[in-house]
């Protein structure tokens, strides 16, 4: 039987769409809880085809103090505008308590639906809507918690002493019936659950996530592979994950997760290698081929809470310490290679976990995406869209121009050389000026900008940035002044300050500070070198364009920065507690270092030890914009050995130990911004700098397009251009230097 999936023709809108950033969407609609009062888990399970869906639901019924029972049902749904109408709730089930009431698998594809009650339900669509087929399918072994429907086949998890796979297939007769059984490995006997399950064509996968089954090795985890022949289903292969250090270096939150794209088998690993991606080679069985890994993978979303495919797209649940949940969308490309298009959060308050497994189900269908949240009792309804990110836009103002902007009357903004590079300055002090960036009119969109204030004209004067400029009656602003740090809606001529704080340090002029404000859907942060000051939930104006401004103040603007994506902490760490690091890769003596000063002060940190030779490591997902920064002493250098530099620093776009840019302080005094192409370093900047041993310094580096910049405590010092590297992995690097690091923050803006 070939069915042609209406799932797999809405996509070709976005077929062949590339994007370096992926698009941020929030839910259009919810599907509610249809009566509380009743219904204790909803969402248990959710399931969508087309204009249809499905929602699983149950309740504890302990009427009877002898024998609690467990109520089961499905909630059937059908689209309506951008929202969705109750159909019916189809047959209930009544079991002997106690089964989990909050999982209850159900699964929809191409006018076949199943619920996996005790026993299975099985529904068609036929002209008269969905109805009830005839099923002749035994209770078996304890239902798993996933389950899958291609082609006119189900598969479902069975837990019980082993973790198995079952199918079930219409019969010539018309009757459902199961028709094989997918043998996984001995578990313990009291298992009540099973690993996640996929099918796609003939091919089919029953994932074992316990790594202490008597099946496999120690510190193993397996996904068994199974292909359909003439004689039925027979086990093809094994995608083997490693949990054993240093692979992954760390504890998994969540049970990892398997599903089928195309001829690949997907693993979810941990923060470091993000999901494995297996292909069949010739002679070597199922091996990993390549890693799908988000721009914050070594920050969390590297791990998965689940995984669901459809056709080339992959869907993706993880928890990120800065966002909380997020569904992560990437598309297998032409090339095999699997690129980042979407990510979808829910509207409301952006620290609202609501249950990373909870629930237990994420579904897609064509550009329709459905996310149970148990906690809540609601189902959140995506849309993705069909058109990618714009690309993120840049202005230097090295080229002396600043034709992009369109400026208030009476305000004198000028391009001219500032400190160490050309900026943007704004002299009028009498009056309020403002400055809007003509080339960026989007719906999700955030602005950084380097500022340096020279002079404010009273304690209420400040300096702002502007997102989802309309006009002057509708936008959105961050304003920082001497006293007052703010957050600001205009809307429809309305004024309203939706937050404020005195900064405790005031605005202090003649230094330079990295200030962002970004829109995101209904959300909204402000970040203060690179650091966040603020996460709020607001509506208001939906699209616009980005600006800055000042409330009779002077400053210089430089090297802003227009993105349609929010910032993405690449990998952040403070070391203040000796939790190990995610390496990508190290070379040295890397080690937590602890000191204890008499006055009770302490200073914690990573060390690279050695002053033998190069230290190095790597950490995060390889990106393209990034900027780099650590605040690093020198303990001590190696003795002079011929002309020798020694030195430690930061490496932005580190590709491998031979191909990477470096910006560190050397031994001779200098600050020193080199790249490394096959093994050969060429200066590309210097500035001289006095070295003092155990003193920290605060190295950055900005790798934003082909422009690089260099700087030493919040102080641009140069800037170079090169294109050598294109992107690449932050980090650390020493030579012949034992050096302490106590802060590390890397991200893409």
């Amino acid at each position: 039987m070939n069915i042609v999936s209406r799932c797999l023709l809405a996509w070709v809108g976005m077929l062949g769409v590339a994007q370096a950033r992926p698009v941020f969407v929030e839910n259009v609609s919810t599907i509610p809880n249809p009566n509380p009062a009743v219904w204790q888990s909803f969402p248990a399970g959710v399931a969508v085809d087309g204009d249809y869906a499905l929602v699983g639901a149950g309740y504890l019924d302990q009427s009877n103090p002898q024998q609690a029972r467990v109520h089961q049902t499905a909630f059937l749904y059908r689209r309506s505008g951008v929202g969705w109408s109750l159909v019916r709730q189809l047959e209930e089930t009544v079991v002997d308590c106690c089964l989990a009431i909050n999982t209850l698998n159900v699964a929809m594809r191409d006018g076949v639906a199943a619920v996996n009650t005790t026993p299975m339900k099985v529904y068609e669509l036929g002209p008269s809507g969905w109805t009830l087929a005839p099923s002749d399918i035994p209770v078996g072994t304890n239902r798993g918690l996933d389950m899958r429907i291609d082609n006119g086949r189900i598969i479902t998890a069975e837990g019980a002493c082993s973790w198995d796979g079952g199918i079930v297939e219409k019969a010539t007769d018309g009757v459902w019936r199961k028709a094989a059984t997918l043998p996984g490995a001995f578990h313990d006997c009291e298992s009540t659950t099973a690993g996640s399950v996929d099918i796609l064509g003939n091919r089919a996968i029953v994932h074992q996530y316990d790594n202490l089954s008597s099946g496999f090795p120690y510190g193993e985890e397996q996904t068994w592979i199974f292909r359909r022949n003439a004689q039925g289903w027979a086990r093809e292969g094994v995608a083997t994950l490693s949990l054993i250090w240093p692979q992954e270096q760390r504890d998994f939150l969540y049970n990892t997760h398997a599903a089928i794209s195309g001829p690949d088998v997907l693993v979810a690993s941990g923060i470091v290698n993000g999901i494995n991606v297996y292909r069949d080679v010739p002679g070597q069985g199922f091996t990993i081929a390549d890693h799908i890994r988000p721009a914050d993978s070594a920050m969390g979303a590297g791990e998965s809470a689940l995984l669901k495919t459809s056709g080339d797209y992959l869907l993706q649940k993880t928890m990120l310490t800065d966002r909380g949940i997020v569904l992560n969308v990437y598309r297998r490309g032409a090339d095999a290679r699997y690129e980042h298009t979407a990510a979808l959060m829910r509207r409301g308050a952006i620290w609202d976990p609501w249950g990373p497994e909870a629930g237990g189900n994420i579904a897609l269908c064509g550009r329709t995406v459905l996310a149970g949240n148990f906690a809540a009792g609601v189902v959140y309804h995506f849309e993705l869209p069909a058109t990618p990110a714009p690309e993120a836009l840049q202005e230097t103002f090295n080229a002396g121009l600043a034709s992009n902007w369109t400026t208030s009357a009476g305000s004198q903004f000028t391009v001219l050389r500032g400190d160490r590079s050309r900026v943007l300055r704004q002299s009028q002090i009498a009056i309020d000026t403002r400055a809007i960036f003509e080339p960026a009119n989007w719906t999700n969109e955030a602005i950084e900008v380097d500022v340096k204030a020279s002079q404010f004209a009273d304690n209420t004067a400040a300096i702002s940035l502007i997102t989802r400029w309309q006009g002057p009656n509708n936008f959105y602003e961050f304003v920082w002044g001497p006293t007052r740090l703010e957050f600001r809606r205009m809307a429809s001529g309305t004024l309203r300050t939706l937050w404020s704080v005195t900064p405790w340090n005031g605005f202090p002029t003649g230094r330079n500070f990295r200030m962002r404000l970004e829109s995101i859907g209904t959300r909204h942060l402000i970040y203060i070198d690179g650091q966040i000051r603020l996460s709020l939930y607001s509506t208001g104006p939906t699209r616009g364009r980005v600006g800055i401004s000042t409330y009779r103040a002077r400053a210089d603007f430089d090297n802003v920065q227009v993105t349609p994506t929010p910032l993405y902490s690449i990998y952040r760490n403070y070391f203040d507690t000796t939790l190990p690091v995610p390496f990508a890769s190290r070379v040295g003596d890397w080690r937590f270092y602890e000191v204890v000063y008499e006055n009770g002060g302490v200073d914690m940190g990573l060390a690279q030890w050695s002053t033998a030779g190069e230290g190095r490591v790597s950490m995060g997902t390889p990106s393209a914009d990034q900027r780099v920064e650590a605040s690093a002493r020198v303990r001590e250098f190696a003795a002079p050995t011929g002309t020798q530099r020694r030195w430690f620093g930061v490496v932005a776009r580190y590709v491998d130990e031979s191909n990477h840019y470096t910006l560190a302080l050397r031994n001779s005094n200098y600050l020193v911004l080199s790249k490394r192409v096959n093994g050969q370093y060429t200066t590309l900047g210097s500035f001289a700098v006095n070295v003092v041993p155990d003193q920290y310094y605060l190295i950055r580096l900005d790798a934003i397009g082909n422009q690089l910049r260099a700087y030493l405590d919040n102080r641009l010092l140069f800037e170079a251009t090169d294109s050598a590297h294109a992107s690449g992995s932050p980090g650390l690097a020493t030579f012949k230097a034992s050096a302490l690091y106590n802060s590390f923050v890397a991200y893409q803006p």
